[in-house]
């Protein structure tokens, strides 16, 4: 990531999600300014339902964009279940809420045998 020393993101999950998207389950959303990547966020589909696997910006509110965007085609497409991880007040505001492990499964259950395409 472009301005940082540290990340999670590896050769080994480089890889991983190389893969993934080869084979359609990876997916990113990107927030371009002036010819440069500002924000967005990437992860993994499964059916109706979307994980996001990573967020990130270098420029105040370009996370926010990509992840409104995602959130459109998300719902535009008909999946079902997006999974966020991490509640937060961005999440909130774009109608995250947490649920109770026990629901996410029987949602899970029935949502990754969904023929939903990103």
């Amino acid at each position: 990531m472009p301005g940082r020393e540290k990340t999670w993101i590896s050769r080994d999950i480089k890889d991983l999600y190389s893969g993934l998207y080869k084979y359609g389950y990876a997916h990113s959303t990107e927030v371009w300014r002036e010819g440069r990547l500002v924000g967005g966020q990437f992860g993994v589909s499964i059916g109706g339902y979307f994980s996001v696997a990573s967020l990130f910006h270098t420029e105040n509110n370009a996370g926010k964009v990509g992840f409104a965007l995602l959130a459109k085609r998300l719902r535009e497409r008909g999946f079902t279940l997006f999974d966020m991880h991490v509640p937060s007040a961005t999440t909130a505001m774009f109608g995250g809420f947490e649920m109770p492990l026990s629901e996410f499964r029987v949602q899970l259950a029935a949502t990754i045998v969904s023929r939903v395409r990103f």
